[in-house]
């Protein structure tokens, strides 16, 4: 320090003396603070990128006053980051036997007042669609569902690829990586979901696809599923895979679970989230 002028002797000869003292009384220095390693430096310079969550919201309008909200809250609250959400829903009516009470020109109005949407989607179903099953390999029969679900079926499986692909566009259009999706339809609510979704292994949504645990069925729920990009992307993308005629047992349910294993998924079905699915009829979201 004298060689360097940053003291001379007597300086230093006091703070000796000073120092002895303190050793005399037993003083404890406080521990020095660390500083922060090379490679957080770095971090903090080229700032960390937070994870980023897209949310796919599908089905029919018609449910979406009664159940969007609290589920949006629930989603909000229990999964960290920045999230996007996407609205891609169909506003063609429902059947003749379950015609609407309310007007369509309402239903719109009510599904585009919401303020918390990145993108929103309303669109007409297509009046036929076509899985491509190739021949002699299955029957509308194999689906296990009452003739007037089988199309609904079909619409709401293309719904969650054109969801998919309305978010792939928007990562290319603004130049970002969503890290998480989340599957959920405009007709559910929560009935049971853990403390948050942010949890570790085996039910690491960074890793995993977590899906709710249908109670009646035994099974996965296909209402809702959230996790890792290429694990949704697989999810949100089965109504393709009909066209490869892999099984014959084309129940919603039972595919879902069947296909994710097939596809090699990394999937838990999760008893401790369920989700209630609210009823379409002239008494229920009408």
């Amino acid at each position: 320090m004298i060689k360097e002028k940053y003291c001379d002797i007597d300086e230093l000869k006091t703070i000796q003396n000073w120092l002895q003292d303190l050793e005399k009384v037993k003083y404890e220095f406080p521990p020095i603070k660390t500083s922060k390693s090379q490679s957080e430096q770095v971090g903090n310079r080229i700032g960390i990128r937070r994870r980023r969550t897209a949310v796919c919201l599908t089905g029919l309008i018609e449910c979406i006053d009664l159940a969007w909200t609290p589920t949006a809250n629930a989603i909000r609250t229990h999964i960290g980051g920045d999230m996007d959400i996407f609205m891609y829903l169909s506003s063609t009516e429902p059947v003749v036997d379950q015609l609407s009470t309310i007007p369509l020109r309402t239903r719109l109005i009510e599904a585009l007042h919401y303020s918390n949407f990145t993108v929103k989607v309303l669109f007409e179903n297509i009046p036929v669609l076509d899985p491509h099953f190739p021949p002699n390999c299955t029957t509308e029969e194999s689906i296990d569902q009452p003739p007037h679900k089988v199309p609904r079926y079909y619409q709401q499986l293309f719904g969650l690829s054109n969801c998919f692909s309305l978010v792939r566009d928007y990562e290319k259009k603004h130049n970002i990586k969503y890290d998480i999706m989340v599957r959920t339809r405009a007709d559910i609510k929560f009935d049971q979901i853990p403390p948050t979704f942010d949890r570790e292994s085996p039910y690491d949504i960074n890793t995993t696809l977590i899906a709710p645990y249908n109670g009646l069925m035994g099974i996965i729920d296909d209402g809702f599923a959230v996790g890792p990009m290429d694990a949704v992307e697989v999810y949100m993308n089965r109504y393709y895979s009909f066209r490869e005629c892999i099984t014959r047992d084309l129940h919603p349910e039972r595919y879902l679970d069947f296909y994710l294993k097939y596809r090699k998924v990394k999937l838990i079905v999760d008893t401790r989230t369920s989700i209630m699915h609210m009823p379409h009829s002239p008494k229920h979201c009408h």
